[in-house]
């Protein structure tokens, strides 16, 4: 039992040094996009540079277009992209999250799953943590 606790306290272990990983993380890249997108741009535009070189290496303004659809606009879209003559942009895409949801409530209800879905059961040791030190 001693070692069943040990390896515990090691899953516990290992989960909160990756919570704290991906939030440093996130914290990383929010300071990466405001100091790319608002801090040195900004300054660039009030020195009047478009781009100069420094010992990183050549520094440049660029302008990246980024894109997104409501998902109440994204079937006339569809049907824009159709009409257009662009038909072939359009991919269909099942979430792995939504696939795995799907499977599992088949197989619940005793249903079989179509032959290309592969489903594999994987026994998984899991920690429903006790709050101690404000740690949930």
């Amino acid at each position: 039992m001693k070692k069943l606790s040990d390896l515990a306290a090691r899953l516990v272990d290992l989960k909160d040094q990756k919570d704290a990983l991906e939030l440093h993380l996130k914290e990383i890249n929010e300071a990466i996009r405001k100091v790319a997108t608002i801090d040195m741009p900004a300054l660039m535009d009030e020195m009047g540079e478009e781009g100069f070189k420094c010992a990183a290496g050549t520094v440049y303004l660029q302008n990246k277009l980024y894109v997104s659809v409501n998902e109440d606009g994204r079937e006339a879209l569809y049907q824009a992209l159709r009409d257009g003559g662009n038909g072939d942009l359009i991919r269909e895409h099942v979430f792995p999250q939504t696939l795995t949801a799907y499977a599992k409530e088949q197989l619940e209800k005793g249903r079989p799953l179509p032959g290309m879905i592969k489903a594999t059961f994987i026994p998984t040791a899991s920690v429903r943590r006790t709050k101690t030190n404000g740690k949930s």
